[in-house]
């Protein structure tokens, strides 16, 4: 009698768990849809009364696809001499956030073994400029210049030219000397430091601009497990929603995507190609982080991704804002002449993103696998797109 009750008991459990799991989902999906639904007239709202992007924009935007393969990078050394091709004479500038700078730390990697050299860099905060796609034997001392090549050694060489530049608002005042680039700056609506260098004179002497902002993080508080601010937010969602997918859905629409779109329309882009990376999920790369004492702002980026409980279902802002702005920006930008690259990452947060003890949520070894695939996306997209521009 004893075994057969605690049979029905398991059994009984195990019923309970699959009608709440399903119960979970469906209410997963309807909040989904609820959302998509929101965002999807918010891409109305922002979308131009006249388009200037043509058929050809839209037939190289559709082609744009990622590897097949999260392992596909048998390709990376044919892709790099596509690239460098492409590229002769012109000017490069990548402006974002850690994520950019992660990219562009990708990039030269790949190209150490076209142009026989190691492509050092100074850091995030001091990348200078980087003479690539240089011609076979070209040597490694005549192309350490303490100032960027010109045009004429650019043509001269058939080479050219790499800037990154930290910004993590792409923050776009038009004189060097504005306190938002010379000064620290708290965002009062996070507390959070915003980082932005003067990109916009570099973006109006090159003709290839890739770009990335990256999510408008949770306010400092939430960091220490204090998400009050969740109460005083507008409803935009419906009474039994999580309130932190509505606070992910007040700051896309009330804050990201109209600052991304004024950033776009502040520098003059007629002669330049302008691409837009997507943001991946804090996380989805998961790895040790030995350094993470010397870069606090990457310990709040990590440090956020906790979930919370709300409403009966758990969610994480900061992937509920990167897919909700990564949503939102693939069927806004192309509509404003910005190719939006495919996504290196899953559309959705991974189950099992969370790792024991400290970690880089946002960078993959440089000698893995995966961080060669991220390279192989990246360029093939830029041969898509620089071939038929």
């Amino acid at each position: 009698m004893a075994l057969r009750l605690r049979r029905v008991f398991r059994l009984v459990l195990a019923s309970l768990f699959v009608s709440l799991y399903v119960l979970f989902r469906i209410k997963v999906q309807n909040t989904q849809a609820v959302v998509d639904e929101l965002l999807d007239a918010i891409v109305q709202a922002h979308t131009p009364q006249t388009s200037h992007t043509s058929e050809s924009f839209w037939r190289i935007q559709n082609e744009l696809t990622a590897p097949k393969s999260p392992r596909d990078f048998r390709l990376q050394t044919d892709l790099v001499e596509q690239t460098c091709s492409l590229l002769r004479t012109k000017r490069v500038l990548l402006v974002g956030p850690q994520t950019t700078y992660y990219l562009h730390s990708l990039w030269l990697d790949a190209l150490s073994a076209h142009d026989d050299k190691a492509h050092e860099c100074s850091g995030i905060d001091h990348c200078r400029f980087h003479h690539i796609c240089l011609p076979p034997g070209y040597a490694t001392s005549q192309s350490r210049y303490k100032a960027p090549p010109k045009d004429e050694k650019l043509v001269s060489t058939n080479s050219s030219l790499m800037r990154y530049v930290l910004s993590t608002s792409l923050y776009t005042a038009s004189s060097k000397n504005d306190a938002g680039y010379t000064e620290p700056i708290i965002d009062p609506r996070t507390g959070i430091r915003l980082k932005n260098a003067f990109w916009l004179h570099y973006a109006r002497q090159s003709q290839v601009l890739l770009l990335n902002r990256g999510p408008i993080p949770a306010p400092k508080p939430t960091y220490a497990g204090n998400w009050s601010f969740l109460e005083d937010i507008p409803r935009y969602l419906r009474p039994g929603d999580s309130l932190i997918a509505n606070a992910a859905f007040h700051a896309t629409t009330t804050f990201f995507i109209p600052e991304v779109l004024h950033s776009l329309h502040q520098f003059g882009r007629e002669n330049a190609t302008v691409l837009w990376h997507p943001s991946w999920y804090n996380g989805f790369v998961a790895r040790p982080f030995e350094r993470i004492s010397d870069d606090p702002w990457a310990s709040y980026y990590n440090l956020q991704g906790k979930r919370i409980s709300t409403c009966g279902t758990e969610f994480d802002l900061k992937f509920l804002t990167v897919y909700m702005q990564n949503y939102v920006l693939e069927k806004l930008l192309p509509l404003h002449g910005v190719y939006f690259l495919p996504r290196f990452g899953p559309a959705r947060a991974p189950k099992d993103w969370e790792s024991p003890g400290p970690k880089d949520g946002l960078r993959y070894p440089m000698e893995s696998s995966n961080a060669r695939a991220m390279v192989v996306s990246l360029l093939k997209s830029l041969v898509v797109v620089l071939d038929q521009a």
